[in-house]
């Protein structure tokens, strides 16, 4: 009777011992199968979001289109811009030498959680904000930059609910910005968040305009950037320091690309017998210190206006 005894606690033992690995086993294979549910389905989820914020800086980058081609339909173009969902954007710039045109990247993130989608590459624009940038309502200036000809139009987007407060500005920018009836930049009646933009002297500026020396601090950032002609004046103001650089350096090289055709044009023209000989020598080198030393602009735009001057009076203009 004893042994039966044993060998039957024996067997229940073994049971209870099949069992509890059995609810083991089930238990891990059911986490296992949870967790590549979970895996799956967040995969799934990220890589939505990942493809809708790459579309949506496909959508932005071609949402700026029309500011990028004015042609010669107007100098300036102000329209408010609205994306679907509120973002942050990242304007990223990239240029290798003068000889190449570098590009404009548009990254976004939807969401505070996702990750950054695809950047959109942008070769045709010159886009200036501020970084970071965020919003859902935005703000776009398009302005030409000439030197002396049209060299391209500059696409300058900040959010609509940053609001700009210019103080002792010239009366031409003023009666220039006034006719868009910006809402997010005022003269007077600032609010206390307002970035405020003075010319010349002024307390608690954050950017300051030297119209004179033709520069632009931002006293937050530490720094300051060169500027010819109220296009990059106003690029200057509202881009980061480092994008803008960067994007004049782009310009530059189109500019020098932009040369070398005009110069087989005046080559063409010289032959017509025309009244005028072009020299465009010194544009081509100021060109090239610019891209080197951006505080070389004031060269390159007296070298702009000599050969605008004898472009006004020739018989065979050039441009």
């Amino acid at each position: 009777m004893k042994g039966k005894k044993e060998r039957g606690e024996k067997s229940k033992k073994g049971k209870e011992g099949v069992f509890e690995f059995a609810w083991i086993f089930a238990a891990i294979i059911g986490a296992l199968i949870l967790f590549l549910a979970f895996y799956f389905v967040g995969t799934h989820l990220l890589e939505q979001r990942y493809e809708r914020e790459t579309i949506q800086a496909q959508s932005m980058e071609i949402l700026l289109n029309p500011f990028a081609y004015l042609g010669s339909l107007g100098a300036t173009s102000y329209s408010p811009l609205e994306i679907p969902e509120k973002a942050e954007i990242i304007v990223g710039c990239d240029i290798n030498s003068i000889n190449d045109f570098g590009y404009n990247e548009i990254t976004m993130v939807v969401e505070k959680a996702a990750e950054p989608g695809l950047p959109k590459t942008a070769y045709d624009k010159y886009l200036y904000a501020p970084q970071p940038m965020k919003g859902k309502n935005f703000a776009v200036l398009s302005k030409p930059f000439e030197m002396p000809w049209r060299v391209a139009d500059l696409i300058i987007i900040w959010p609509s609910t940053q609001e700009y407060c210019f103080s002792s500005v010239p009366s031409n920018v003023r009666n220039e910005l006034e006719v868009f009836n910006i809402s997010s930049i005022r003269f007077e009646g600032c609010s206390q968040n307002a970035t405020r933009i003075c010319f010349g002297s002024g307390s608690g500026c954050e950017v300051k305009v030297n119209v004179a020396a033709k520069t632009v601090e931002h006293v937050k950032k530490g720094k300051t950037v060169y500027y010819a002609t109220d296009a990059l004046m106003y690029a200057a103001i509202f881009s980061d320091p480092v994008l803008y650089n960067c994007n004049l350096k782009r310009l530059m090289a189109r500019l020098g690309s932009e040369t070398d055709i005009y110069e087989k044009k005046a080559v063409a023209l010289s032959q017509k017998n025309c009244n005028a000989a072009y020299n465009l020598a010194p544009i081509r080198s100021a060109t090239e210190a610019v891209f080197d030393n951006p505080g070389n602009l004031a060269q390159l735009e007296q070298a702009a206006k000599v050969l605008e001057g004898t472009n006004r009076i020739s018989d065979c203009t050039l441009f």
